[in-house]
């Protein structure tokens, strides 16, 4: 899988891993854990011809995170984790506002 959805390749390869982390992050005295979507952006995965994962990475994403939260003996929060609209680590190559803005 390219490097641009590197957090959705733990997804595939480790999804035990993702929650076992999540439940470290409790363990720890996290109150809010977030899950692991980052990288799980649609407009990503269909610019490398798999668009149709999409949904089949986001939902088990969701729900690694809130298995993990049920497993603990207290209150924790489930946040969502949103990437940039575009590029995440090159500013020159963001687009500007009104090409990212839906008409």
């Amino acid at each position: 899988m390219p490097k641009s959805i590197w957090s959705a390749q733990a997804l595939i390869d480790a999804p035990d891993v993702v929650r076992d982390i999540q439940c470290d992050y409790i363990l720890a005295g996290a109150g809010i854990i977030t899950t692991n979507t980052y990288a799980v952006v649609r407009e990503s995965f269909e610019a490398i011809g798999i668009g149709d994962r999409f949904e089949k990475l986001m939902v088990p994403a969701c729900t690694l995170a809130v298995d993990a939260r049920d497993l603990a003996d207290r209150h924790v929060a489930v946040a969502g984790s949103l990437p940039p609209l575009k590029e995440s680590y090159r500013p020159d190559l963001v687009s500007k506002p009104d090409d990212l803005l839906p008409l």
